[in-house]
Parts: C-alpha cells; sequence; structure tokens
C-alpha cells in the first residue's frame, strides 16, 4: 500500500470547524489575510503562531480526534498499535515557499508507521502535498482532495513535500502517524 484515498463524515467529524473556530477564520483557505499576522516578520512565524493556536485548542477536538482513529483508521488495519497525539497541524500559505522533500525516515520516524493526512480545505496542484507514486521514483504528483476525504500513504518511505503555492488558497491541514496493527491490502 503505497497511497490510500479513504472519505469520512465531516459531520461527525468536523475538523474544519473545530479549527475555523480556534483560529477566528472562515473561510480556513482565507488564512493568509488574517490581518494580526502581519505583525510577524516572516512566513515561518506566521505559521508557528497559527500552529501555537491549533495545539493550544487541541483539547477541544481531541475527543473527536480520537474518535476518528478508532473508528475510520483503526478498522481498516485491524487496529492501530499506537498513533501521534496531538496531530502535526500544516499550513501552505497563499503566494508562499515550498517545503523541501523528504521521507520520514529520514529524520528517524519508525519505518513500519503509515501516515494520514488530513486536509480542512480543498487541494489540488501547487497548494497540496506533492507525492512519489513509490520509493525512489522521484515522479511527483500532486494530490487532489476534498475536505471529507483524507490520504494514508508510506511517508517514512515515499518521498513528500510542497511547492510555491501559486494559487489564491491557502492549504491548512493536519497530519498523524500511526502504527497498524496489519498492513493494508
Amino acid at each position: 500500500m503505497n497511497l490510500a484515498i479513504i472519505e469520512y463524515d465531516i459531520g461527525k467529524y468536523d475538523f474544519r470547524a473545530w479549527a475555523s473556530s480556534v483560529l477566528g477564520v472562515e473561510p480556513l483557505e482565507n488564512i493568509h489575510e488574517r490581518a494580526d499576522l502581519k505583525i510577524y516578520s516572516n512566513v515561518v512565524a506566521q505559521i508557528n503562531a497559527c500552529r501555537r493556536e491549533l495545539n493550544k485548542g487541541f483539547s477541544n477536538c481531541k475527543p473527536v480526534y480520537v474518535d476518528f482513529i478508532q473508528s475510520i483508521i483503526a478498522p481498516l488495519y485491524n487496529g492501530v498499535n499506537s498513533y501521534q497525539i496531538p496531530p502535526s497541524f500544516r499550513f501552505h500559505f497563499s503566494g508562499k515557499g515550498s517545503s523541501a522533500f523528504q521521507r520520514d525516515r529520514d529524520y528517524r520516524f519508525n519505518p513500519t508507521y503509515l501516515n494520514v493526512w488530513i486536509p480542512l480545505t480543498r487541494v489540488w496542484g501547487s497548494n497540496s502535498i506533492w507525492i512519489e507514486s513509490e520509493g525512489g521514483a522521484a515522479d511527483f504528483s500532486p494530490v487532489e482532495l476534498v475536505y471529507g476525504q483524507a490520504l494514508i500513504f508510506d511517508g517514512p518511505n515515499l518521498s513528500h513535500g510542497s511547492i510555491f503555492n501559486d494559487t489564491l488558497f491557502s492549504r491548512v491541514s493536519m497530519d498523524f502517524r500511526f502504527s497498524p496493527c496489519r498492513v493494508r491490502d
């Protein structure tokens, strides 16, 4: 299993509404226009400020997040041995730079873990994550998803990253790593 797209009930797992409430932005795609972010000298500082807000407010989302893992992810793998909590929150602002392409194992993450990437905005083209089709292929392409879809992928072994976001929309996403009880067929 290299890539799998799953769908989930956004009425039950409304991560977007939670993030919008915590960040005080609707729609999330316009996070880059939030006036108070202008006080920061660079985009990294702006992103870190947004991450801190979501991490600080995560306790309100934690029960939904845990239920998502137990009800949506675990049944696909005959259970989950362990998972990341809280998830990582990511921002790819409109008109801003890229991230380095990397494999999680290059940063000493367990090579048997899988990644779940949950965009809270529609993602396509340059505002999305780009992933190679198989380890070492370097044939990167963007993942296209709508809110209510998530991507499960082999992050330790597939190189992934982002390119300059030339769209008018920012991407807000969250992701986590987990240890499956068995590999998905």
